[in-house]
């Protein structure tokens, strides 16, 4: 009978470990390698010309820009969605000048094959655009993680509780 306990509890643990791995397979690493030919400005500061790193963090809620060796971080930035129409069949970074017509500023990146991009927010921006995006950003952002996470319990607490079902059967 201790036999049988131990293939059904380690079948549970194979189990769990694939369903983990295959939830993290799914997760999808956004990052581009971008080159600029002069200086450009991103919300706080300007990069100078150079080769860097664009990356998406926390479901595309933040960038981080690092150097082209990924070994030193330029910023961590909020961004907010933008969807297009179609697809980007490359990376793409849209650049605009700068309010002050001194520079051209990085509006938004998008990933290669993707409709939706990551758009920066600068102070000062008074589009309506951004103070609808600025104003909506947060509760809509805490609706959806708060969401998903309340779906992956329900899915973790039937999962546990159809097989704590079968182990009680199979120990008595």
């Amino acid at each position: 009978m201790s036999t049988h306990r131990y293939w059904i509890v380690a079948g549970l643990f194979v189990a769990t470990l694939a369903l983990s791995a295959n939830a993290q397979a799914q997760l999808l690493e956004e990052k581009i390698y971008v080159t600029f030919s002069k200086p450009v400005e991103v919300p706080g500061q300007m990069l100078p010309a150079g080769t860097y790193v664009f990356e998406s963090l926390n479901g595309g809620v933040l960038t981080r820009i690092l150097n082209v060796d990924e070994n030193h971080i330029y910023a961590t930035l909020f961004t907010v969605s933008d969807k297009r129409m179609e697809p980007m069949d490359d990376a793409k970074v849209i650049l605009h000048e700068s309010p002050e017509k001194t520079n051209e500023r990085v509006e938004e990146w998008f990933y290669p094959g993707m409709s939706v991009g990551h758009e920066f927010s600068y102070a000062g921006d008074h589009s309506s655009k951004a103070v609808v995006s600025t104003i909506g950003f947060f509760p809509r952002e805490t609706f959806h993680a708060t969401r998903a996470a309340a779906r992956g319990v329900a899915h973790s607490g039937k999962f546990v509780a159809g097989h704590t079902d079968h182990i009680v059967k199979a120990i008595v």
